[in-house]
């Protein structure tokens, strides 16, 4: 279901601004504008589970349909050459070099390193 706390694009990369989820309007609730590469914007309407009103007859995917765009996370690594602790990730560097500094002596060798990851919203057509 598209969700107005979350971005989309479309599926060829477009930007889209959702404008509304709950129009009136039977299999198309969807309400927004794509803004095409050179900055023109056309408005345009979708499912809520966000496929393009368009080729629904079709029943594939199309270029309009909405993906969301992933959230980025970034946080610090904990690596150790010691199997038996795993790996950890700390929002911030200070927590990561605090952890280490608690675990020093009981770990043979550790190294901190910035960590970068993305969530996405998957949905199914």
């Amino acid at each position: 279901m598209i969700d107005m706390n979350h971005k989309y694009t479309t599926r060829d990369g477009r930007a889209v601004e959702i404008l509304r989820t709950n129009v009136k309007n039977g299999a198309f609730p969807i309400v927004g504008i794509i803004t095409e590469p050179d900055g023109y914007e056309t408005q345009d309407r979708w499912t809520a589970e966000g496929r393009y009103y368009g080729p629904l007859a079709a029943g594939g995917p199309d270029s309009k349909d909405l993906v969301p765009v992933p959230t980025k996370h970034e946080g610090w690594g904990c690596i150790r050459d010691d199997t038996d602790y795993g790996f950890s990730v700390f929002l911030t560097k200070g927590a990561a070099e605090k952890y280490l500094s608690e675990e020093d002596g009981r770990v043979p060798k550790s190294h901190i390193v910035l960590v970068t990851w993305e969530d996405y919203q998957w949905q199914r057509f």
